[in-house]
């Protein structure tokens, strides 16, 4: 769902836009400017914890999800081997296909992956609670295109509440300084609230006579669609 969330923020607007070289290239000169440690065997321990993390959760995550698979099924071995294969599989393709895939924006990809990873995760979840898909497998075709469908629809509100909110912020902004101006400028609170004839108040009113609007509430009432 974070995967899905962020590209929706990302697409309408919301979250700036997702730059992977930029981190790259900051990543890899915070790690330059480190100096080299060496401890015991490994010449460099900085480069060595990156790399062991990476890989370690990473690995977790397939050693998991393939004893999840293995254990369901009841045989883990060829789960084992299922996991081994895709490994090998994922590195040639992503050999065969990295010049293509490059030139797919990346904003575009993480959102496609956004889509597909809720979809399967809604897939799985409910097969897990012991729920049934209509179809097994299949439900797929329908589960993966409706949260697609639904993701961009909200991509659209978001993008018309960002494109609304300004304007509006910037009323009550406004207004606030307006009704601050204005109590200063009245003396409102040096005055007695329960007084209300002219030659005592300087021709102040109440908050609560009649025909009297601060400038707050009319500029609130002002920024409200069709107000």
């Amino acid at each position: 769902m974070q995967w899905l969330r962020k590209a929706i923020l990302r697409a309408s607007g919301h979250k700036a836009l997702h730059d992977e070289d930029a981190i790259y290239r900051e990543q890899v000169a915070a790690a330059a400017a480190e100096p080299a440690r060496r401890a015991g065997l490994v010449p460099d321990w900085y480069g060595f914890t990156l790399s062991f993390k990476g890989v370690l959760l990473e690995g977790l995550e397939v050693v998991f999800i393939a004893l999840t698979f293995g254990g369901n099924a009841h045989d883990i071995p060829l789960a084992a081997v299922a996991a081994v294969s895709a490994v090998v599989l994922v590195g040639l393709a992503g050999l065969a296909i990295r010049a293509p895939l490059a030139r797919v924006p990346e904003n575009t990809l993480k959102f496609v992956v956004g889509v597909m990873l809720t979809a399967f995760g809604t897939f799985w979840g409910a097969e897990g609670a012991g729920a049934t898909w209509p179809g097994s497998d299949a439900a797929l075709l329908a589960i993966v295109p409706a949260i697609a469908v639904f993701a961009l629809v909200m991509v659209v509100l978001m993008r018309r509440l960002r494109t609304g909110s300004p304007d509006q912020g910037g009323a009550v902004a406004a207004a606030v300084a307006g009704e601050l101006r204005w109590q200063a400028g009245s003396g409102r609170s040096a005055r007695s609230p329960t007084t209300s004839s002219s030659e005592t108040t300087g021709g102040w009113q109440p908050a609560w006579s009649p025909g009297w609007q601060s400038p707050m509430r009319s500029a609130t009432r002002r920024s409200r669609p069709g107000g």
